[in-house]
């Protein structure tokens, strides 16, 4: 049976809001897991009145939302997620995912949260790869444990400094800023691991 906005909001009544017990992160995977655990009690933790949408395919506002969820086939729909963390008014996960018609897909969600409220959304989504990269790894192996949290304002920096000047500006001029010796693990599905690797993908 569809999901009625009026029974979502019941069960915010009754259930609460996920924020009430578990963090921004967790409530981003229950919102995922949800996809496919038929549970929408998760989802009235967005904003409603502001919700912002940036996934092409769904529109602006919590109905946009049910009426997706809803026209999942339940025996061709499943969300793992593999790895989750939060940042300030982010919070994100990494999840492996079945959806319908588009099939096996891997990608990131991104929430963004006002006054322990979802109020946007940005999503990155791809068709899971065939095979393994040329280094035996897939786009979702790995940590999936978060390490060395007293690094965090450091690490924040680096990994800004690298998006604008690697990532948009395409330059990789002084390598030894960003990685130690040729060290860097890609989990790329169209070429392996190693610094000089990545540099000569990145001159292409």
């Amino acid at each position: 049976m569809p999901t009625s906005y009026l029974m979502l909001y019941l069960l915010g009544l009754v259930q609460g809001h996920c924020t009430m017990n578990m963090s921004k992160a967790e409530c981003t995977a229950a919102i995922t897991r949800s996809i496919s655990n038929g549970k929408r009690s998760p989802l009235a933790s967005f904003d409603s009145r502001k919700y912002i949408q940036h996934n092409l395919f769904i529109g602006d506002g919590l109905s946009s939302i049910l009426a997706f969820m809803d026209s999942l086939p339940p025996e061709r729909t499943r969300a793992e997620v593999v790895r989750s963390f939060e940042d300030g008014e982010f919070s994100v996960v990494h999840a492996n995912y079945e959806l319908g018609v588009w099939g096996p897909m891997l990608g990131f969600e991104v929430h963004r949260w006002e006054d322990d409220r979802i109020v946007e959304h940005w999503d990155n989504l791809c068709a899971t790869p065939s095979a393994v990269n040329s280094s035996g790894r897939s786009m979702i192996d790995g940590e999936t444990e978060q390490a060395e949290l007293e690094r965090t304002e450091q690490n924040r920096f680096l990994v800004r400094r690298f998006a604008f000047e690697v990532l948009l500006r395409g330059r990789l001029d002084d390598p030894a800023s960003f990685f130690r010796d040729d060290e860097l693990i890609q989990h790329s599905p169209t070429y392996g691991d190693g610094v000089s690797v990545f540099r000569a993908e990145l001159s292409r």
